[in-house]
């Protein structure tokens, strides 16, 4: 039930860290990566469980539940900071 549930919410742009990880195996995104309000870290850079977005970059939509996901704005500061 929780896979629904986050599949539901992945479809919708939103994404749930404790379902994504409930009760299975797999690992987890670190949503301690990055705050929001802040700029990227310098030494973080995109990798398999990282994925970084900037304004107008075209990104896959299928739900990961070990990679983070960070939006940045233009200026480089961070927007969102969510599993998936």
């Amino acid at each position: 039930m929780a896979a629904i549930i986050t599949l539901l919410l992945a479809l919708l742009g939103l994404s749930s860290p404790v379902l994504a990880g409930e009760g299975s195996d797999q690992a987890t995104c670190d949503l301690n990566l990055a705050q929001v309000g802040e700029v990227l870290p310098p030494n973080l850079e995109t990798s398999a469980q990282v994925r970084i977005v900037r304004p107008g970059q075209v990104v896959t939509q299928e739900f990961r539940a070990d990679r983070t996901t960070i939006v940045l704005n233009a200026e480089g500061v961070v927007v969102t900071v969510r599993c998936g």
